[in-house]
């Protein structure tokens, strides 16, 4: 029987460069964090049936709430023909004697649903490399986004390990970015693995979706890329649950 590991990278995540041509190397990279994923969390407006793309990724840090309690995050979405879901998590925590937080609740969580004007518009193809930046190591060089970039922050970390042209892409479809989700996993099944990048840019009523995936075996392998347009006729309210 198959077994599905899926796995982040440690360390710390960087800024968007100003090397417009080039893209991040993820060779190196140590993929030795458990990644949050859709099937812990089972929500009735975001079903694995009919999803065309979707992460969910955890927000580093506790926001904290009081001495001793704060708030864990994640935030996720999935990408339907009709339709695209953004949710947020959120689980309370409180310190423990040895300074660790520990849940003090299961997660909630709160939903927005986007309803599209038609099906999106959709491209894709096999996306070479292209030139990758000469730092590779995480710890090294560019520094960490800013606290208040925070919940956008794994969605541009994501980005920058696609080709420059799916950058661009990205950037010119939705420049101002109110809301930014993304990933950078990679995913084994059995004896295969994947790598996968999973980007959510999204600003009033248009979004840009990307699914990436490669073979891990080479940091200059080529992608595969689709990439979603949308434009969106309505939003719901957002719901807590």
């Amino acid at each position: 029987m198959s077994s599905l590991v899926v796995t982040s990278r440690t360390g710390a995540v960087t800024k968007r460069t100003d090397e417009s041509g080039t893209s991040r190397s993820s060779a190196g990279i140590a993929w030795t964090k458990v990644a949050p994923m859709w099937r812990d969390h089972q929500i009735r407006e975001a079903p694995d049936v009919g999803a065309l793309a979707g992460t969910v990724t955890a927000l580093k840090g506790i926001r904290s709430t009081g001495p001793s309690t704060g708030l864990q995050t994640r935030l996720g979405f999935r990408a339907y023909r009709d339709r695209l879901v953004v949710v947020r998590f959120e689980r309370a925590v409180r310190r423990a004697p040895e300074g660790r937080y520990r849940p003090a609740s299961g997660w909630e969580h709160s939903i927005r649903v986007h309803e599209s004007v038609s099906m999106p518009v959709r491209t894709s193809g096999l996306v070479p490399m292209g030139k990758l930046q000469k730092t590779s190591n995480d710890s090294q060089g560019r520094g960490a986004v800013p606290s208040t970039s925070r919940e956008h922050e794994a969605a541009v970390d994501a980005e920058t390990y696609l080709p420059a042209v799916v950058q661009r892409s990205l950037s010119s479809r939705v420049p101002e970015v109110e809301t930014h989700v993304g990933s950078f996993l990679l995913i084994g099944v059995g004896n295969r693995a994947e790598q996968q990048i999973n980007v959510l840019r999204l600003s009033g009523p248009v979004a840009t979706v990307v699914l990436a995936v490669r073979s891990p075996g080479r940091a200059d392998a080529p992608w595969q890329v689709q990439e979603f347009a949308y434009r969106f006729k309505n939003s719901s309210p957002e719901l807590s649950r």
